[in-house]
């Protein structure tokens, strides 16, 4: 395959579907980025308790690539509550 650097790119962020990061390589890739973060936060009212501060439940990034063809890559990774795990992924073709 060609290399990209002589190839024209374009990347754009945010729309009307929320806030992501996407770039284009030509007409034929497509990579877009978004996520998203729950958090718990906890503070009581008097001295220091120790069950103070804030807990991340779901920490997810998710990374979309469609390729001319028909080709579909998904990889959504959770970085929430000190540990990493992929939830979702998948390569597909239609």
């Amino acid at each position: 395959p060609a290399p990209l650097a002589g190839r024209a790119a374009r990347a754009q962020t945010g729309g009307d579907d929320g806030g992501d990061l996407s770039a284009a390589v030509g007409d034929s890739v497509r990579v877009a980025l978004s996520g998203y973060i729950q958090a718990d936060g906890r503070l009581a009212g008097g001295p220091v308790s120790g069950n103070d501060g804030v807990l991340l439940r779901r920490a997810r990034l998710t990374l979309d690539v469609s390729a001319r063809g028909g080709w579909r890559l998904r990889l959504q990774p959770d970085f929430g509550q000190g540990r990493a795990q992929v939830q979702d992924g998948f390569v597909g073709w239609s």
